[in-house]
């Protein structure tokens, strides 16, 4: 009874040499890269590469994430401060004094 030793078809496929890889072929849109001075150059980047129609759609949308948290802010995403004034502003509203009641003479 034979145990062990070489087998047909048995172990992992050779690789076939194919060569080099080949690179995928990169295009390049034109991208106005003059930024505005009131705001950053990377976001103007961005917003320039989601605008390009020449430029593939899921670089697109991808920019377009990056950029979303600079252009909208989240629904109840406020700061310690803002939230504290918020309260503050709530609690004057409730203990407030009322106005004094208004005399009114039979006179006129």
């Amino acid at each position: 009874m034979a145990r062990g030793g070489y087998r047909e078809g048995a172990g992992r496929p050779p690789k076939v040499a194919e060569g080099p890889p080949q690179k995928a072929e990169i295009k390049t849109a034109n991208i106005d890269t003059d930024c505005a001075k009131d705001e950053p150059e990377s976001i103007y980047f961005f917003r320039q590469i989601m605008k390009n129609n020449d430029v593939d759609l899921r670089i697109r949308m991808d920019a377009a994430r990056q950029l979303l948290p600079y252009q909208a802010r989240r629904l109840g995403e406020t700061g310690k401060k803002e939230e504290r004034e918020k309260k503050a502003k709530q609690a004057a509203s409730k203990f407030a004094t009322p106005q004094p009641p208004k005399l009114v003479s039979g006179g006129k």
